[in-house]
């Protein structure tokens, strides 16, 4: 019987190397190293293309990581002019394919692009604006190039500006989650009201409220806070400012509320952060609110304009969760529990008062 044997796929091998390179910059967990081990155990050109990648990519941290995790393994020699110079071409071709995966940015039949596409793909994320925006009612999710997510609330409207050299993002108005992507390089930094927040590998919320207050709270992570610039170029908005230890740094478990003329910083438990971001989840949650305070909260998500007739009402405390835009379920809950009447005048107006 003859036997066949089976060569490795040179292209399917730089693409598992591409992943676990990016894997490698995020760090493995326990079940990663093992899938690593036992990939690397599969064959010697397993090994050989994952350090290559690396050395080529100048990646000392992954080397260092590998070597850390696998003493064994030694690097392989320097590679020679023409061998290199085509290995770092298969190399970049692979890594950008297997970024743009990471990045949803490749259609869901799960084909790589072809390679002007991927370089297009690198160039879109050194260079990329964008503007997303929701209407009243409405909330949406955006995944950007480098990976960092931003969920924006009703009638929310950002300005994403990301160059070489930074990234940046307008809030013109609304409210807005961001998850932010790690770049030691390139700390984000968001622009709200005359107020600029910086972060890198954090989570944090901001909402430009009625009052032109802006509020944040940090679920995860630190956020400096800087005062707006007169100067900003719309080109290359913001530099940001390292190294000083005067400006306000709101960490996770903390929000503040930031007018003209003070930040008030104050400690917040996990309920109230959940209570505070339910609207992700299309959710309204109030936990002794006036019911003032409820409608105008209420009022974002929805056309409908509220007016209440009796002021004695204004300062009903309200408990409960309700669905955004739910006007019908609203009228119900405020009747039964709360002893408010709504009338309607016309479609887009109601009157509320005691029963």
């Amino acid at each position: 019987m003859n036997k066949i044997h089976q060569f490795p796929d040179v292209d399917k091998t730089h693409d598992q190397a591409s992943l676990w390179i990016a894997r490698l910059d995020k760090g493995l967990t326990a079940e990663e190293r093992s899938e690593l081990t036992q990939w690397l155990g599969e064959n010697d050109e397993n090994s050989r293309v994952l350090f290559r990648m690396a050395e080529t990519w100048d990646k000392m941290d992954s080397l260092s990581r590998l070597q850390d995790i696998f003493p064994h393994v030694s690097p392989p020699e320097s590679l020679n002019n023409r061998f290199g110079l085509a290995f770092a071409s298969a190399a970049f071709a692979a890594v950008v394919l297997v970024l743009a995966v990471y990045l949803n940015l490749i259609g869901g039949d799960n084909k790589f692009p072809s390679e002007s596409a991927a370089n297009k793909v690198v160039q879109e994320i050194k260079n990329y604006e964008e503007v997303y925006e929701t209407s009243v009612g409405e909330y949406s999710s955006v995944n950007l190039p480098d990976g960092t997510e931003v969920v924006l609330n009703t009638n929310s409207h950002i300005q994403v500006n990301y160059t070489t050299n930074e990234r940046y993002i307008i809030l013109d108005r609304g409210e807005a989650h961001f998850k932010v992507a790690k770049d030691s390089v390139r700390p984000l930094a968001v622009q709200a009201g005359a107020k600029i927040f910086q972060a890198a590998g954090t989570a944090f919320n901001i909402e430009i409220r009625r009052d032109n207050e802006v509020e944040l709270i940090v679920t995860e992570g630190r956020v400096v806070i800087h005062d707006k610039p007169l100067h900003i170029n719309p080109a290359m908005p913001f530099i940001p400012i390292k190294g000083s230890h005067e400006l306000p740094v709101i960490s996770g478990g903390e929000s503040a509320i930031l007018s003209s003329t003070d930040t008030r910083v104050r400690k917040i438990n996990p309920e109230e952060v959940a209570i505070d971001l339910s609207w992700q989840e299309g959710n309204l949650v109030f936990d002794g609110e006036t019911l003032e305070e409820a409608i105008l909260e209420i009022s974002r998500y929805t056309s409908v304009e509220f007016e209440i007739l009796d002021d004695k009402i204004k300062t009903i405390r309200v408990v409960g969760l309700f669905k955004a835009g739910d006007i019908n379920g609203l009228i119900i809950s405020l009747r039964d529990n709360f002893q408010i009447s709504a009338r309607r005048v016309g479609t887009e107006r109601i009157l509320l008062t005691a029963r």
